[in-house]
């Protein structure tokens, strides 16, 4: 577990959440902030497009106040978490899974 990763891409994926909240539909944040972050750290990956969409995800399914890397998703893996996203719309669903992969060593 990547703790400082984790805790970059929940605060990434809440300010996209927040720019979206405050900016005209079709202003196309998440392209423009992907491109922003690539040009201003070229030597860091995970920064794409595609990816973008995952932290955001990730940020508005993990809305609890306490910090990200204390709940059970910040104890997973990055692609753990994307499947979590991707395969479940319950975020009680995505804890208890999580809570199953965790007991289960992955």
């Amino acid at each position: 577990m990547n703790t400082a990763m984790f805790e970059r891409y929940w605060n990434i994926g809440r300010t996209i959440l927040a720019r979206q909240a405050n900016e005209p539909w079709g202003s196309n944040i998440l392209d423009q902030l992907a491109h922003d972050l690539r040009t201003e750290f070229p030597h860091m990956k995970g920064f794409s497009r595609t990816n973008m969409y995952n932290i955001r995800a990730f940020a508005a399914a993990w809305k609890d106040t306490e910090p990200i890397v204390q709940t059970p998703s910040g104890q997973l893996s990055w692609s753990h978490n994307v499947t979590l996203l991707n395969k479940l719309d319950n975020q009680e669903l995505r804890r208890w899974h999580a809570l199953k992969a965790l007991e289960n060593g992955w």
